[in-house]
């Protein structure tokens, strides 16, 4: 009988909430950032069925630099916008990644059309009923 052995490896992102639990959102956008190539298969597939607007989403701006830009070659700045709310701990969790992403700065921006705390997730069950 072979003795087989599991390595857990706690990651940054995964400090954040205690454990090794890690919302689905974040692994997703952790993982569009470390394999882009991913990213660009996703890219296609929204062009192939036809998403209105999907070009304008992948569509890199043509125009000069401006003067910001000058200061910060190697930044990325990216939109996140999470359909439905999020909590503030995916928010820290997504920015604990952008910061141990050493050889590029990301620039996190968050758009979520509701945040979520635990009162408030009680208050909705709560009248739902």
């Amino acid at each position: 009988m072979a003795i087989t052995s599991l390595h857990f490896y706690l990651d940054q992102v995964a400090d954040v909430f205690g454990s090794f639990y890690v919302p689905l959102s974040c692994r997703l956008i952790e993982e569009g950032l470390i394999n882009e190539q991913k990213l660009l298969q996703f890219q296609h597939e929204l062009i192939q069925r036809g998403y209105p607007g999907a070009e304008d989403l992948f569509q890199q701006r043509s125009s000069g630099m401006s003067t910001r830009s000058q200061y910060h070659d190697n930044q990325q700045s990216i939109l996140i916008v999470f359909i439905g709310g999020c909590t503030q701990s995916e928010i820290n969790a997504l920015r604990m990644l952008a910061m141990s992403k050493s050889n590029t700065k990301l620039q996190f921006y968050f758009a979520p059309t509701n945040l979520w705390t635990h009162t408030r997730l009680l208050q909705e069950i709560e009248t739902s009923q």
